[in-house]
């Protein structure tokens, strides 16, 4: 098994730039809400003006936020591949700030509907029509997540497209067909695959390089 263990300066370094990250990203964005909040409560006095400013800055707050996010992630990493590469480095630094930003996007909020479905597909996901995705965590490496029409995903289930194991981040792909289901709190690991009309029960796993054929229905860790 490839293994991978970091020097003391990386992990250092890696916890350092994220310390940074996180400080300059959230006094930005409250920096950005407390202009918008004194804009907003000069129109005090002024009630349909208010409301029409709290709306503005609410959406704006939403959009700005995810719009971030997706952009983020194609300007530091493009296109998701199947590879793999070590933690605690320059790779997985850029890494761990797309997997923050796109799951700490407001658009989350609402799992299971169809802003969410066109946010994935921002993010480079191939999602069929009528999908439904309620997925706990968001999947991060989108561009190597493939979904069919009428295929849903029910909530606490997980499909990631990326595993850590061993030191190293591996990142492959999760295709998924049409009329498809997936349990609740059910698992699909990197290159797994469900072909059309086939089901993976309630707290199942997919391992990697398992594929359900299309029409069967499989429960449990296979």
């Amino acid at each position: 098994m490839l293994t991978h263990r970091a020097s003391n300066l990386a992990i250092w370094a890696t916890g350092f730039g994220q310390l940074i990250f996180y400080a300059a990203y959230w006094y930005a964005a409250l920096w950005l809400i407390n202009d918008g909040l004194d804009w907003v409560y000069d129109a005090l006095d002024d009630a349909p003006v208010l409301y029409m400013r709290c709306v503005v800055l609410s959406a704006g707050v939403f959009f700005g936020l995810s719009g971030f996010a997706i952009a983020a992630k194609w300007l530091l990493v493009g296109r998701w591949k199947a590879e793999t590469f070590p933690i605690w480095g320059w790779r997985y630094y850029r890494f761990w700030i797309v997997k923050t930003l796109v799951r700490s996007a407001p658009v989350v909020l609402f799992r299971g509907s169809p802003l969410y479905s066109l946010y994935l597909r921002l993010l480079g996901a191939r999602l069929g029509s009528r999908t439904v995705v309620e997925c706990r965590a968001v999947p991060v490496c989108t561009d190597l997540i493939a979904i069919g029409d009428n295929s849903i995903l029910r909530k606490d289930s997980t499909i990631l497209g990326f595993r850590a194991q061993a030191g190293y981040i591996h990142t492959g792909p999760v295709n998924i067909g049409n009329n498809a289901f997936v349990g609740v709190g059910s698992t699909l690991d990197i290159d797994t695959r469900m072909g059309d009309g086939a089901q993976l029960g309630h707290a199942s796993s997919l391992h990697r390089g398992q594929a359900v054929p299309a029409g069967e229905r499989w429960h449990g860790s296979p």
